[in-house]
């Protein structure tokens, strides 16, 4: 840092801006106070240092101030795979919801059960047709096997005026 301060000054006097017997004679501001070479220079010093001193606080506030973050440390099991698998005990639970909300036509649910390495369970949606779609499923070693099924008959509302006031089914007319 020094040798960067003293790269500076250096410059600052090749280029004719510090050093002795420069200066300005003449009236400075409204008191009108004669000022010389060395006032000058004084200013110009102070100022000069006020701004090597804010250079090197902002290097110094640029530099980490503290550990840097790194990845935790400690190995991970031999057996690789999934972080589910390195916890070693068995994923046992029993979970379910069921939203009904009549005036908005929702009527979904989901419950499962895992013993081991097999959940099990089902969902089911109302759909916009009114029919149920019930999905059954078994998940296990050997993937996930869902088995789908309907309930309820689909209804479709009639047909009505079309949007631009036409009766005919034909589409839209572009």
């Amino acid at each position: 840092m020094q040798d960067m301060l003293a790269q500076m000054q250096e410059k600052l006097k090749a280029t004719g801006q510090v050093g002795p017997g420069i200066g300005l004679r003449g009236r400075v501001g409204s008191l009108g106070n004669d000022l010389d070479a060395t006032d000058v220079e004084k200013k110009r010093n102070s100022i000069i240092d006020a701004f090597l001193l804010t250079m090197m606080s902002v290097g110094i506030l640029s530099e980490p101030q503290g550990p840097a973050y790194l990845p935790p440390t400690g190995t991970r099991p031999a057996t690789g795979g999934h972080p589910d698998e390195w916890v070693g005990d068995p994923a046992n639970y029993e979970f379910s919801y069921e939203v009904e909300d009549a005036v908005a036509g929702l009527n979904f649910g989901h419950h499962e059960s895992r013993k081991d390495n097999e959940a099990t369970g089902a969902y089911h949606v109302l759909l916009p047709d009114g029919r149920t779609q019930i999905v059954d499923y078994i998940a296990d070693n050997g993937g996930y096997r869902p088995m789908v099924r309907y309930e309820g008959t689909a209804t479709y509302p009639a047909p009505g005026p079309a949007p631009g006031g036409s009766t005919s089914n034909e589409g839209y007319r572009y």
